[in-house]
């Protein structure tokens, strides 16, 4: 007959066993995940002293939002390069060209976050915003602006404001330097669209 209590293994086993479906199941309630309900990332730039707008394409997004710990929250996010524009065809053109963002090597952008922080309604999402294979650390801010929505048993359709500051000299995407400004602003609406866990 064998001596159970001589065998560690078997106590321990269906022990880990049990916390880690706990872990698990307390995960799943704490934290939803969303997709970006927008297909159009608009962004602002100035051409000399007029200010122009245009948009990256959104062709992938995941954010995990941990409601009760917004620190352990993450965001990713690819554009489509090819898809996007810079609000006409020659702008576009120069753009997407080699000396700017070389989309023909470099044909999408990603941004996956690292740090979270959440303070009244408010979200700064510190991540990696990767661009002509270059890859810095970048702040996308959001603010929430239907909080009255985390009342509610199931949280979907939060709307937010988005919006981030990049360089493109951060990224060696310097061409036309004289006449089309540094600073790309991002700055746009997007709403959550809960998906099934």
């Amino acid at each position: 007959m064998v001596d159970l209590t001589k065998n560690k293994n078997f106590f321990i086993l269906p022990l880990l066993l049990s916390l880690l479906i706990l872990v698990s199941v307390k995960i799943n309630f704490a934290s939803d995940k969303f997709t970006l309900n927008a297909e159009r990332i608009k962004f602002n730039y100035f051409v000399g002293i007029i200010p122009m707008e245009g948009f990256f394409t959104l062709k992938d997004s995941i954010f995990v939002l941990n409601f009760k710990k917004p620190n352990q929250s993450k965001l990713k996010l690819k554009f489509d390069l090819n898809s996007s524009s810079a609000g006409f065809d020659l702008a576009t053109n120069a753009m997407l060209g080699e000396t700017v963002l070389y989309a023909e090597k470099y044909p999408y952008i990603y941004f996956e976050s690292k740090k979270v922080f959440a303070k009244d309604n408010q979200f700064n999402i510190k991540g990696s915003l990767t661009i002509r294979g270059i890859t810095k650390n970048v702040t996308f801010k959001a603010k929430l602006n239907n909080p009255s929505v985390l009342k509610n048993k199931v949280k979907n359709n939060l709307q937010f404001d988005i919006y981030a500051e990049l360089k493109r000299s951060d990224f060696n995407a310097t061409g036309y330097q004289y006449i089309v400004g540094d600073v790309i602003n991002l700055k746009t609406k997007v709403e959550l669209l809960l998906l099934d866990n």
